[in-house]
């Protein structure tokens, strides 16, 4: 009878830990699903916000305000001095090329306190190949603060003054 019992036990033991591991791949594939689609949406919204970037400066427009999507950075390739660009940019055989791509924190926790250095720009042009990238013609360079060449973190509403004599593109801070 005792022997039943254990038997029992350790069927019932197994069965659990089968079920466990079926929910928690469900939960993964879930939480895979949805992560997929916020990152499609984000996407989208950074296309619509670089081409509309891209007609105002096409216009003339000084002051253009760019809204989506939020976390993620405007910039410019080639950086001063240097012919590296995203292979999407190379690809396509832009001299200059402007990105939308998500920061993932490489901006934000550092953008007040290092320069944009070396190590960083490797990883923009890596990461501008997941984000989105257009022609720029007009040569423009995106500037933080007017210092230096760095990118541009959107969060929220983020206006940009655009001199087309200089040939610069930064954020307005006013």
């Amino acid at each position: 009878m005792k022997q039943k019992k254990g038997f029992f036990l350790a069927e019932e033991t197994l069965k659990m830990i089968l079920a466990v591991i079926a929910i928690g791949f469900l939960a993964y594939l879930l939480f895979s699903l949805y992560n997929s689609q916020q990152n499609a949406k984000e996407l989208d919204l950074a296309t619509r916000s670089l081409d509309f970037l891209n007609q105002e400066i096409e216009k003339g427009t000084n002051e253009i305000m760019l809204q989506n999507p939020n976390g993620w950075v405007l910039l410019s390739w080639p950086y001063t001095g240097e012919s590296a660009r995203p292979d999407s940019c190379d690809t396509f055989g832009w001299e200059s090329c402007i990105c939308i791509v998500e920061d993932i924190g490489l901006v934000e926790n550092s953008i007040s306190v290092l320069p944009f250095t070396q190590n960083l720009r490797e990883r923009f042009i890596k990461r501008s190949d997941d984000g989105v990238c257009s022609n720029n013609p007009q040569g423009l360079v995106v500037k933080q603060d007017g210092i230096q060449q760095r990118p541009i973190l959107i969060d929220g509403l983020t206006t940009l003054n655009v001199d087309y004599g200089n040939k610069i593109v930064q954020e307005n801070k006013a």
